[in-house]
């Protein structure tokens, strides 16, 4: 399956189940499942993503980035939201900790007062220098898991030698999709591996490369 029909199938079922839990969140308005539904929705939902992330790319490096950052949102979710004990109402946080309102928007209705802290300012920051400091390594280390797309590529396609069997070519962190043409000569294959917007075509004959580019790709 290529990477656009799985985007496709992703879509398809991301639409299914965030339809699914707004009918069971809208119709029910009990604060109790209310709450329940809050829960269940920041834990099954990163799973989801993470899951499709990786099927979709077929690269463990993504899952590097993946996770903690799904993990990070869970855990904001899990604190900024919150359920009016008497309406139902689900109120969120505002501003630049998030800080949840001491009563509900709705029926004001006061709020339990440790359900107003919100996210504290130094956890923010420490959260915003960490993935600095993460990127800032990952991007300076040549054989981290987060070595830019296009130099992975441009490597790539700059290793691979005219002669040489395409079969024999298995880059571990690219993506590959084929076709096949025909010219003057006859028919032949297209391999190309991409990455996040950047590919390396590889074009060959009976088995044999004869030619190879590189370009932007739109995938």
């Amino acid at each position: 399956m290529d990477t656009d029909t799985k985007f496709k199938v992703f879509l398809g079922v991301w639409g299914f189940a965030g339809l699914v839990f707004f009918l069971l969140f809208k119709f029910n308005v009990d604060p109790e499942v209310r709450r329940q539904r809050i829960k269940q929705l920041n834990v099954i939902a990163p799973i989801l993503m993470g899951l499709f992330l990786f099927w979709i790319s077929g690269e463990l490096r993504v899952l590097g980035v993946a996770i903690p950052l799904l993990a990070l949102i869970s855990y904001f979710n899990l604190h900024i939201m919150r359920v009016c004990q008497k309406c139902g109402a689900l109120v969120q946080g505002r501003g630049p900790t998030f800080r949840v309102p001491n009563f509900c928007s709705r029926c004001g209705h006061p709020f339990e007062k440790e359900s107003s802290e919100g996210i504290s300012k130094p956890f923010v920051a420490a959260v915003i220098g960490f993935y600095v400091l993460l990127f800032t390594y990952g991007y300076s280390k040549k054989d981290s898991l987060f070595v830019s797309p296009r130099k992975s590529v441009e490597d790539f396609c700059a290793s691979v030698e005219v002669g040489s069997e395409v079969v024999l070519l298995r880059p571990q962190r690219l993506s590959r999709m084929a076709s096949s043409g025909k010219d003057s000569d006859g028919i032949y294959e297209t391999s190309t591996f991409y990455d996040l917007g950047y590919a390396c075509d590889v074009y060959s004959r009976n088995g044999k490369v004869f030619s190879k580019s590189l370009r932007q790709a739109p995938y």
